[in-house]
């Protein structure tokens, strides 16, 4: 088998390389201390390639030292190709390799390390020694297992001149491998432990460092100038660095996670992680020398970035050598584009050239090594990490050299604008001053004119909003007007039937007085004439039916004097103004004016509380509790009982009617302090109560709320402030 950097990319070949020298070729392998001694004196490691054994198939026994192989197959492990055609390849098999060890060597720490893409188990003496994967007669029941490189593994010789080391071996998915260009095989490299460790792990350490160091170089470029572009776009030279140097992180990153990955599918995903880079840093590397050097791109170039799409969408598929002769395309592309500028003496030319030409001749000579067109050199350890290197280099000082020049152009320019910005300036500002004056006298003129328009819009829309004021006012007073008549009219009859009770018992005690006072002045008249009306005892009797009439008649003229108080109390007739006032009479009152309608079946609890006197409008304010009564009455339709509570809660004095009516719907409480809203049906209630009530407390800066629930009744909750003069004071 070849190790190649197929699968290591640059890191493995360098160090079998650089340290290792071939095993004799010969029946049985000899090894002596001698062997693993470098041209330097310093430890080497030994590639057992060639004088192998193999056969096809799968049988434990293979593995014995003692079995007879003379009829077993020649293969060369290093040149895997050439013994050991790939169409022949049934999936697993066996190798042996007999080994002559010097005595010296018995017993002494040794490693081994097997490079594979696959499934081994590996014998010595018959004795199993390692196994990385699962060997399986089938691609189901085998475990690939790649490993690029890794700590070997120590064992020692024993005793005895003649050993043998087996190798059984499979992979049934080299079909797969070998289409995308890979080597679906395995090397196996032996030394002295110490020389071993250090050789092996000095030298990938370095590797890795190198690739680390270009990564994270090439990520940070790729970040600036990503960030530059993003902050001034018209930079397209920016763009495509970013992306170049992106696909330079990537070509590094990938070689140094292949070589210490052993998953396939991880080892895909480098794989294809690389061919991405390939495929963008041909492109982009391209069109960055067209934006740096030219305004149009040729139309040659166009044929690279077609290629590449039809390369990245079959690139599973594409082995990774022909990615490599994208890449020398593009570098010869880029290297005419240089000349040409060269030619033509662009700027900066001379910087990127030295970068591009090492780019292009140590990646070359890497693409060389992988695909085998020269041998790989111990004297030149991943040559394509040099010139990219250099490459970002050069491009770095190129574009901020670009960047510096183009801001001391710039401030050249600004100091030219400026000197002529001073020198017109001045010219511009006798011109611009009398300009302006001439447009503020007009624009003077015209805001005059604009604001006489203005006033006279303002005098009319006054002069029709008093109008319209005056029209509300007197509006509102007719409907508080006759929102009040329509509350007394609705009281007449009651006050009526109320005044028309005494008045009738007077009535009727005046016509018996008569009768009895007429009976007295016969008797005085008479003389005693009359045995039935002298005695004394009959005109005390005339007497007592007199002052039972006065007593009767008396009791009357006080029940009405009584009754017409107090519907002078609630009128409030000679108190229009603004009156302290105690709100509890002012309910009384209105219970009083309503006692016909509540003497049968209401009952009335008053829960009154020390409340102070209030600053209100007293009329007004009793027409709010007349209606509010009256609704409730009318609402338990004659039986049910109305509970009035007052209480303070500091500046404010909160009244609170509660009835046990029928309630109002939900969906009609948004409506009730409406104008012409009623409950009561049509022709029963006019709509105007609730919204003089409304309107009514608000004048006097209080709030009116209302609850209802169906079948349990209706609670309305006044609040009033106690010093409404001082609030209409302070306006």
């Amino acid at each position: 088998m070849r190790i190649s950097a197929v699968h290591l990319i640059c890191a493995v070949p360098a160090i079998i390389a650089f340290f290792t020298v071939p095993a004799a070729a010969s029946a049985a392998v000899s090894l002596t201390p001698a062997d693993f001694v470098g041209p330097n004196g310093t430890d080497t490691i030994v590639i057992l390639a060639e004088n192998w054994l193999y056969h096809a198939g799968d049988d434990s026994l293979w593995a014995d030292p003692a079995l007879d192989d003379s009829q077993w197959k020649h293969c060369v492990l290093e040149s895997f190709e050439d013994g050991f055609p790939i169409d022949d390849w049934p999936g697993r098999g066996w190798f042996r390799l007999h080994f002559e060890v010097d005595s010296a060597l018995w017993h002494e720490p040794l490693a081994i390390l097997v490079n594979q893409v696959g499934a081994t188990e590996i014998y010595l003496d018959g004795q199993l020694l390692l196994s990385q994967g699962k060997v399986g007669g089938s691609a189901a029941e085998e475990v690939i297992y790649i490993r690029l490189f890794g700590a070997p593994h120590i064992f020692q010789f024993s005793s005895g001149q003649h050993h043998l080391l087996a190798v059984r071996y499979s992979n049934h998915q080299s079909a797969e491998y070998a289409m995308r260009g890979d080597d679906p095989s395995f090397a196996v490299t032996i030394g002295r432990a110490q020389g071993f460790f250090e050789s092996m792990f000095s030298l990938f350490g370095r590797a890795i460092h190198q690739q680390m160091f270009i990564t994270v170089m090439a990520l940070s470029f790729s970040l600036l100038h990503l960030l530059l572009f993003i902050f001034y776009p018209s930079s397209k030279e920016n763009l495509f660095f970013a992306i170049l140097t992106a696909g330079f992180a990537g070509m590094a990153f990938a070689p140094t996670q292949l070589a210490v990955i052993t998953s396939p599918e991880r080892a895909r995903l480098m794989l294809g992680l690389m061919k991405i880079s390939l495929l963008v840093v041909s492109v982009f590397g391209l069109r960055l020398f067209f934006a740096l050097f030219y305004n149009r791109v040729h139309r040659l170039f166009y044929s690279l970035p077609g290629v590449g799409i039809i390369m990245l969408a079959l690139f599973w598929y594409i082995p990774l050598n022909y990615y490599y002769y994208l890449v020398i395309l593009s570098l010869v592309g880029g290297l005419a584009v240089i000349c040409t500028a060269l030619i033509r003496r662009k700027r900066g030319v001379i910087i990127i050239s030295i970068g591009y030409t090492a780019f292009a001749v140590f990646s070359t000579i890497q693409m060389l090594m992988e695909l085998g067109v020269i041998s790989q050199k111990s004297w030149i350890h991943q040559p394509y990490m040099f010139g990219i290197l250099v490459m970002l280099v050069s491009l770095s000082i190129y574009l901020a050299r670009d960047f510096a020049r183009q801001s001391l152009e710039l401030k050249v320019k600004l100091n030219e604008v400026r000197d002529l910005s001073e020198k017109t300036l001045n010219q511009e500002r006798q011109a611009k001053e009398q300009e302006m004056r001439q447009k503020l006298l007009e624009t003077d003129l015209a805001h005059q004119a604009e604001q006489l328009k203005e006033a006279e819009k303002l005098e009319k829309a006054l002069k029709d909003l008093k109008q319209v004021n005056y029209e509300l006012q007197t509006t509102q007073a007719k409907l508080f007007q006759s929102g009040k008549m329509a509350s007394l009219g609705q009281l007449v009859a009651g006050i009526a039937h109320e005044i028309n009770t005494p008045i009738g018992a007077a009535g009727s005690m005046h016509d018996t007085l008569k009768r009895a006072v007429k009976k007295i002045h016969l008797a005085i008249e008479d003389g005693c004439d009359h045995d039935d009306c002298c005695t004394k005892k009959s005109v005390e009797e005339f007497l007592g039916v007199v002052d039972d009439a006065n007593e009767v008649i008396s009791s009357a003229v006080e029940r009405v004097t009584g009754i017409v108080r107090r519907l002078r109390s609630f009128a409030r007739l000679d108190e229009a103004e603004l009156k302290t006032v105690d709100i509890h009479e002012g309910l009384d009152d209105s219970l009083v004016l309503l006692h016909h309608e509540m003497k049968h079946g209401i009952r009335v609890v008053k829960n009154y509380g020390k409340v102070p006197s209030l600053s209100c409008y007293p009329g007004r304010l009793n027409q709010v509790f007349l209606n509010l009564l009256v609704n409730a009455v009318h609402a338990m339709q004659g039986e049910g009982e109305i509970t009035i509570t007052t209480k303070t809660d500091g500046e404010k004095v909160t009244i609170i009617f509660v009835d046990q009516g029928e309630g109002i719907p939900e969906n009609r409480l948004e409506r009730i302090f409406d104008p012409g809203y009623t409950t009561k049906g049509v022709g029963v209630g006019t709509g105007l109560g609730l919204s003089i009530c409304y309107q009514i407390i608000e004048d006097h800066h209080g709030q009116i709320k209302v609850k209802s629930r169906l079948g349990e009744g209706t609670t309305f909750t006044l609040i009033l402030p106690t010093n409404l003069d001082k609030i209409l004071e302070t306006g």
